[in-house]
């Protein structure tokens, strides 16, 4: 009985501990999540560097950080902040009436004659929904803006997140096959169904990132260089939006620039 109540009296403490741990951390879990990822996609790196240059763990770990900087952190961070700038001046031209929504889908309207037939055998009124998406486009604007103050306001825990992500690259990709050893050792499911289960969500990570996002980010930079080049306000905006919208199969970077050709 003695034995049974100490047992639960643990289980008990053990996770209070861990969910008090848990809350502690809870302002650093992107932080932690992007580590994790950066390093899962540059480990085959960190060992490519490590049968070249011999096996020399914080030289190897350290060249393939810089790597990522270079090709991930550093430009991420440029098109973040090239982003909410257009933004917010995107949302100024709106708010003073240079950008206008309604006259943008007027013009749609009249390339395309069926639309709004097609809209009103549906039940929905043209004029109704012009004025929810002009409605809809200075409201994504104004929360896009209120965001980049915010990001302003707190530019010390922005560098913060991003200097710990950085800092935590490097130790995974020095340490990661000893911490995937650790937990290997510590969780009850089987050695080897652990290391597949390990080995499957790298695979996966990888090739999310191969197949998916970097195919999103071709369609945006091409889509955002085209727009440049057009002259189009806000370039680099759409872009970006055209890249997330890339990922939404259903949806695709077509209803960018499809409404924009249409324009032009």
């Amino acid at each position: 009985m003695k034995d049974k109540l100490e047992t639960r009296s643990f289980i008990i403490m053990l996770l209070l501990v861990s969910i008090a741990f848990l809350w502690v951390l809870k302002p650093f879990w992107m932080s932690i999540f992007w580590a994790c990822a950066v390093a899962v996609i540059f480990y085959p790196l960190q060992r490519k560097l490590q049968h070249s240059l011999g096996d020399k763990p914080n030289r190897n770990a350290l060249l393939t950080l810089l790597i990522a900087v270079v090709i991930v952190v550093i430009p991420v961070l440029g098109i973040a902040y090239s982003f909410i700038q257009e933004g917010v001046q995107f949302y100024q031209k709106v708010d003073s009436g240079e950008i206008r929504p309604g006259q943008f889908i007027q013009q749609i309207e009249t390339a395309f004659p069926f639309i709004p037939e097609l809209l009103e055998k549906l039940g929905i009124e043209t004029d109704n929904l012009r004025q929810k998406i002009s409605e809809f486009a200075v409201t994504a604007s104004r929360t896009l803006a209120e965001q980049a103050l915010t990001v302003g306001q707190n530019t010390f825990s922005f560098v913060v997140s991003v200097a710990l992500m950085i800092y935590l690259v490097f130790f995974l990709l020095r340490d990661g096959h000893l911490l995937i050893n650790l937990m290997v050792r510590a969780l009850p499911l089987g050695d080897q169904r652990e290391r597949e289960l390990f080995g499957k969500f790298a695979e996966v990570t990888r090739a999310t990132v191969k197949g998916n996002i970097v195919v999103a980010m071709v369609q945006g930079a091409l889509g955002g260089i085209i727009f440049a080049i057009l002259g189009i306000p806000g370039a680099l905006l759409w872009g970006v939006v055209m890249a997330f919208l890339s990922l939404i199969p259903a949806v695709g970077a077509g209803i960018v620039w499809l409404p924009v050709a249409v324009y032009l």
